[in-house]
């Protein structure tokens, strides 16, 4: 059982990614194995947690880095950059607790445009590969089983679209309609005009009927 702990994107990482470190060993992440693979313009950090002796991975990742540590607070920033403003950590660590680590990382190509016939050049499927960079740690050592069955999947969502909101905001506002909404949205998006009303409210946006490789989206919350 794995359990996410923290992510973050890092955009055009041509310009930035070597001055992102990794702090538990004070270098930076472009190493040698990092290099051989190509860096891409998207890249996604993540620190994981796992309690188990083996970590299923696909063929294509690469172990850039591993060792252990010891948690000298609750809370340890894994990955960061000063230029852009970015920290992923882990926290509600063991204060004195040793723990083993493994950094990973792998070129992540969407299934949608593998062998497509539509594109005329390699730089469309360059652009939408992302560089996927995991912290993997846990409580006591653990191995990498790889396996083709168990990789990662990577792709669109077709051109569906999708649609981004606060539940709680889009449920009170439906509860205060005249109309009863439907719990199908997508047709309820098609056969009224209840898409617009929603996004004049500032309650959600809509992407639909695009065809785009991939779409890379940074939620946030004003405060």
């Amino acid at each position: 059982m794995s359990q996410k702990i923290d992510a973050r994107y890092l955009y055009d990482t041509d310009n930035f990614l070597k001055g992102t470190k990794h702090l538990l060993t004070d270098e930076s992440i472009v190493s040698g194995k990092l290099s051989d693979l190509g860096v891409r313009r998207k890249c996604f950090f993540q620190s994981e947690l796992i309690n188990e002796p083996t970590l299923n991975v696909g063929m294509s990742v690469v172990e850039i880095f591993s060792g252990e540590f010891v948690a000298g607070s609750e809370e340890v920033v894994v990955f960061e950059n000063k230029e852009v403003d970015l920290r992923v950590l882990i926290n509600d660590l063991n204060c004195g607790a040793k723990y083993y680590y493994k950094v990973l990382a792998e070129i992540q190509t969407p299934e949608q445009i593998k062998g497509s016939q539509v594109l005329d050049s390699d730089f469309a499927v360059l652009e939408s590969e992302v560089l996927n960079v995991r912290f993997v740690f846990c409580s006591f050592e653990f191995a990498l089983n790889r396996t083709e069955e168990l990789s990662w999947v990577y792709d669109s969502f077709s051109e569906l679209g999708f649609f981004a909101t606060d539940l709680d905001m889009l449920d009170d506002y439906f509860s205060k309609l005249d109309s009863k909404v439907g719990n199908d949205l997508i047709e309820e998006f098609t056969t009224t005009e209840l898409a617009g009303d929603i996004f004049k409210e500032g309650l959600g946006v809509l992407c639909w009927g695009g065809d785009s490789m991939d779409l890379f989206c940074s939620l946030g919350r004003q405060l």
